[in-house]
């Protein structure tokens, strides 16, 4: 009998803490609102890449909608072992919340905020 099991990848040893940054009502709606013609999320987003920010873009079947998720492999920079992610219906709205998140509420430092996680749908 021949085993069909695959064998099972290392750990590459480097685990992330996510950010908990969950958006209230009240910002949800704001960030919709804000930048209507994502020029200021484009600009945001076209900057973390440049800083060496590692960006994954899937779709979220469970809340149906796309998850955006930021990493930085820096190991010097404070943002190092860290995920910050972001939930949205589509692709470009999920990457506004992310640009939204990390310039508008955390002001760049991942550290500053570790409130609760809200229940959690499409946008956030």
């Amino acid at each position: 009998m021949v085993s069909t099991k695959k064998p099972v990848a290392k750990s590459t040893g480097w685990e992330v803490q996510f950010v908990q940054c969950e958006l209230d009502k009240s910002t949800k709606e704001t960030v919709k609102k804000w930048d209507v013609k994502y020029e200021a999320t484009l600009d945001g987003f076209e900057r973390l890449i440049t800083e060496g920010y590692k960006v994954s873009i899937s779709r979220d079947k469970y809340h149906d909608c796309v998850g955006v998720f930021m990493t930085m492999p820096d190991g010097s920079h404070p943002s190092h072992g860290y995920c910050l992610s972001a939930r949205a219906p589509g692709i470009l709205d999920a990457i506004k919340v992310l640009v939204y998140k990390h310039f508008q509420i955390l002001d760049g430092d991942w550290g500053t905020i570790n409130n609760q996680p809200q229940s959690r749908d499409s946008w956030g």
